[in-house]
C-alpha cells in the first residue's frame, strides 16, 4: 500500500474510531468511580394490613416493613454503582403465605397441571419505601401467584405474576376484606 494511502487510512481511524472509543471508555471508568448519593433518610418503617377470607375463615395480617440503606456497591453489569437497602418484617416472619397447594390446574395455563401453587404477599422492596428512583429492584407490594411446573424431566419452572381482588376471588375463593399498606416517603440523596 502506498503512504498516502495508510496515512489517509490512519487519519480516518483518529478521527471516526479513537474518539467513540475513548468517549465510551470515559463513561464506564466515570460509572465505576463516582458513587450515586447516599440518601439523607436511610432507614423507615411501613406498617401494613391485610385481611381476607378464604374458606369462611377469617384472617387478619398485620406487619411492619423495615428499611435499610445498606451501602453503595457496583451494579450486576460492572459498568456503574448503584444504592443497595435491605428489607424485613419487623416480626421476624420470613413470608407471608395465603395459600399453598399442589398438584392443581394452572390458572396462566389451564391445560398444564401445576406441581405446586403458592399466593403469596409480597410486601414490596426497600427500594420502592425508601423512594430511591436509582436503586437495585422497587417492587410495590402485591399478592402474587406462583406456579411450579416441570416443563420436561429435570427441568423445573417457576411462573410468577400478580394476581388482582378479582382474580384471587374467582380462582381461589379469597376474598380481599381490607388491604392497606404504607405510602413510600420522598427521599433525598445528598
Amino acid at each position: 500500500m502506498q503512504k498516502s494511502a495508510k496515512r489517509l487510512i490512519a487519519k480516518i481511524v483518529g478521527i471516526f474510531v479513537l474518539p467513540p472509543l475513548l468517549i465510551i471508555g470515559l463513561i464506564i471508568w466515570a460509572g465505576n468511580i463516582l458513587d450515586p448519593l447516599p440518601p439523607t433518610i436511610k432507614h423507615g418503617e411501613f406498617p401494613f394490613e391485610l385481611k381476607y377470607e378464604m374458606n369462611g375463615k377469617k384472617y387478619d395480617v398485620s406487619d411492619t416493613v423495615v428499611c435499610d440503606f445498606s451501602n453503595i456497591s457496583t451494579d450486576a453489569g460492572g459498568f456503574g454503582k448503584i444504592r443497595r437497602w435491605n428489607e424485613h418484617l419487623k416480626s421476624g416472619t420470613r413470608r407471608i403465605t395465603i395459600l399453598s397447594d399442589n398438584n392443581i390446574r394452572s390458572i396462566i395455563k389451564p391445560d398444564r397441571i401445576d406441581s405446586e401453587i403458592e399466593i403469596y404477599y409480597n410486601y414490596g422492596s426497600a427500594t420502592y419505601f425508601m423512594g430511591d428512583p436509582d436503586g437495585s429492584v422497587s417492587e410495590e407490594p402485591q399478592i402474587e401467584y406462583i406456579e411450579t411446573y416441570s416443563e420436561r424431566p429435570n427441568v423445573i419452572v417457576i411462573d410468577a405474576t400478580p394476581l388482582s381482588a378479582e382474580q384471587l376471588q374467582t380462582n381461589f375463593g379469597i376474598k380481599i376484606i381490607n388491604y392497606s399498606d404504607s405510602p413510600p416517603i420522598k427521599n433525598t440523596f445528598k
